[in-house]
């Protein structure tokens, strides 16, 4: 049988803690900055005919409301 010393086996807990720790911040920070910038590039439309405020991806000039359908261009402030 192997005989650890007590000391060896706390710092070894340890030190598996703040890997585990240090792969989940890692994984998270990853995930949250692509879900950020996926929205970041996202631009606000306001719909003439019915007022309303909406969100899309900006592939053309004229974004159609998903409420009425009328083509909007990008809201500018």
């Amino acid at each position: 049988m192997l005989a650890f010393d007590f000391s060896f086996v706390v710092v070894l807990q340890v030190g598996a803690g703040v890997a585990l720790l240090t792969g989940l911040w890692l994984f998270y920070d990853r995930r949250d900055r692509l879900f950020y910038d996926r929205t970041r590039r996202r631009t606000t439309y306001h719909c003439l005919k019915c007022s309303r405020v909406y969100t899309a991806e900006p592939h053309s000039a004229l974004i159609p409301c998903p409420r009425c359908g009328q083509p909007n261009p990008r809201l500018h402030f």
